[in-house]
């Protein structure tokens, strides 16, 4: 409705036409409402407002913005240019990645030099922010629509080769959405998030906001660390909102949280509770925590977790702590540190799950299949009684099977 009532700026008017080229949907929109417009312009007319009046009115508009919100008045107006411009971006990406299907995964895309020259990580702050402003204008609808955007820019950096890692650090502490705002208390505290999430579920069930209501609720346990509560609602949600799981953006995130959890009941969900704790701390006994984990549970995704943490510890002036996490960001980095890993660990277990874990950074995030090869087969050649020797050897038949039927 802005671009169709000139509310946009020269900028933003002149971004929105060219992602209107690209997006069918946008265009469909725009010749909607355009007639009813043209409507409303023919049988209205103005009626002169007395100057004061009308200078009252919107010094009080003004003040009642700024009260709600604390933002400037045109945040809307810069959260959809945004928008737009990422549409664009993505949207062109992702139309060049159809039209050059990518052979089998793992495999690095040639294409990623012809991708557009654009930071990933600035684009999805840039998103981000426009997200929150639309939330504190309230406007929770395009903001949801924003969170698309966001696993598009995701894909374009998985497509370039690029380490997603800090997008998806990003959106983890973006703002969260909930549906009907209003009816929240005004206190946000887990308790209160818990009792708004009951809510909406029992007044609305087999609803869409039921379903998000759900996963909400099942994110709120798993961050308490209320694990036996966080694997039924996860489960619950699954079973009973299918439809609303298998257009979940974040589904994936889901599945990995309930393997993490059906791994750890075995043993009473005692190696979660470690690994919470041991995330907590920075110094040695950290260390000791995750080591502890994976002599409990030597194969399984929490122990590639836990592993993945020791190799960020090393010495820093004469004291052994945890190195910053933005030190790993690159593949490469996560590799060297896991190498180093594997020669200074008395740990069997953990020197060959630290062996393998770089065989799948080789196969998963740097698409170098030979070098994954032979990572693995060091692991299975070096430790072949331990519980994770077995385990590599699938990953092995998996990679053999995969480059017989590229040939």
């Amino acid at each position: 409705m802005a671009y169709l009532e000139g509310e946009m700026s020269a900028a933003e008017r002149a971004g929105f036409e060219a992602h209107m080229k690209v997006c069918e949907w946008c265009r469909r929109e725009v010749e909607s409402r355009r007639p009813v417009l043209e409507l409303l312009a023919r049988n209205t007319f103005e009626v002169a407002v007395p100057t004061e009046v009308a200078a009252r009115i919107r010094e009080r508009v003004r003040e009642e913005e700024i009260r709600k919100s604390g933002r400037l008045q045109n945040a809307p107006q810069f959260a959809l240019a945004a928008a737009a411009i990422c549409f664009l971006v993505v949207g062109i990406s992702i139309g060049y990645i159809a039209a050059h299907p990518m052979a089998g995964h793992g495999v690095k895309y040639k294409m990623a030099a012809n991708l557009p020259k654009v930071d990933e990580v600035a684009l999805y702050d840039k998103l981000m922010r426009a997200k929150r402003q639309l939330m504190e204008a309230g406007r929770d609808r395009e903001a949801s629509e924003l969170d698309d955007v966001g696993h598009l820019i995701e894909n374009l950096a998985v497509a370039k080769g690029n380490d997603v890692a800090p997008l998806l650090a990003r959106r983890a502490d973006s703002p969260i959405l909930v549906s009907e705002p209003s009816r929240l208390p005004q206190s946000v505290s887990p308790e209160n998030l818990e009792a708004a999430y009951k809510r909406i579920i029992e007044q609305k069930p087999s609803t869409a906001e039921s379903a998000m209501a759900r996963v909400k609720l099942a994110e709120l346990y798993y961050n308490r660390g209320e694990w036996r509560k966080a694997q039924a609602a996860y489960v619950l949600y699954k079973s009973l909102c299918y439809d609303q799981y298998k257009n979940y953006a974040r589904r994936n995130e889901v599945d990995h949280r309930l393997r993490l959890l059906a791994e750890s009941q075995k043993n009473n969900f005692k190696t979660l509770d470690l690994y919470r704790e041991a995330m907590a701390r920075n110094d040695a006994s950290a260390y000791e925590m995750y080591s502890d984990i994976i002599m409990r549970q030597a194969k399984g995704e929490l122990a590639r977790m836990a592993v993945m943490e020791m190799a960020k510890f090393g010495w820093d002036n004469g004291r052994f702590v945890r190195r910053s996490d933005s030190r790993f960001t690159k593949p490469e980095d996560k590799i060297n540190a896991l190498m180093s890993l594997a020669r200074e660990s008395a740990d069997e277990d953990v020197r060959v799950l630290a062996q393998t874990s770089i065989g799948d950074i080789y196969r998963d995030e740097l698409g170098d299949i030979d070098s994954a090869t032979n990572a693995y087969h060091v692991a299975v050649d070096e430790y072949p009684q331990t519980i994770m020797a077995n385990e590599v050897r699938g990953r092995l038949n998996k990679l053999a099977r995969t480059s017989i039927s590229f040939r």
